[in-house]
């Protein structure tokens, strides 16, 4: 059986406007979080994450910080992806998929 190879999605703007969204957990200042590490700067599986709780995700681990926070980060960045390519100004800022 042959698998995919998986799609990397580059936009600057898209990791630029997660830094300037609220964290999704506390409400602060954001910056961004790869869910599925960076992959060459696929940007598509990314939340924003306050420093706190990006800090302590990487100190607690995924599984334990997911359980503790009742997330799920694949969903949010499905969503948070979603939420930008829905968004009303249109602008689609892809700038190459791989």
């Amino acid at each position: 059986m042959i698998v995919p190879k998986p799609v990397a999605v580059f936009c600057p703007e898209f990791t630029k406007w997660i830094r300037g969204q609220p964290c999704f957990v506390s409400g602060e200042a954001a910056e961004s979080h790869h869910v599925r590490g960076r992959r060459f700067g696929d940007v598509s599986n990314v939340v924003p994450l306050s420093h706190s709780e990006h800090m302590q995700l990487h100190s607690w681990g995924k599984l334990t910080w997911q359980k503790r926070r009742g997330v799920n980060l694949s969903l949010q960045a499905a969503l948070w992806w979603a939420r930008w390519q829905d968004r009303a100004d249109g602008v689609d800022g892809v700038t190459e998929m791989r």
